[in-house]
């Protein structure tokens, strides 16, 4: 399944927090039902876990540092 981060999942993104960056937003809107973590460890999304990306770490570990950051699209297989 595909997923799309946002111009308004960045500028509404809390950096540092597993529940509320930019990632999570765009996976719960998929899933509004699901608790979602992202770590650096993998997605979590109710109680399934799936690896994570390397795109996705790389921005989240941007996004956490402060720089700048583009909206961009990831797809997590097997949901």
């Amino acid at each position: 399944m595909r997923f799309n981060v946002t111009p308004k999942d960045i500028q509404n993104g809390i950096r540092n927090n597993c529940l509320r960056c930019p990632v999570a937003s765009s996976i719960k809107r998929r899933f509004p039902n699901h608790d979602v973590w992202v770590t650096a460890f993998g997605i979590e999304i109710g109680n399934k876990h799936y690896p994570l990306l390397t795109s996705v770490n790389d921005f989240i570990e941007a996004f956490d540092m402060g720089e700048l950051v583009k909206p961009f699209s990831f797809e997590i297989k097997g949901i």
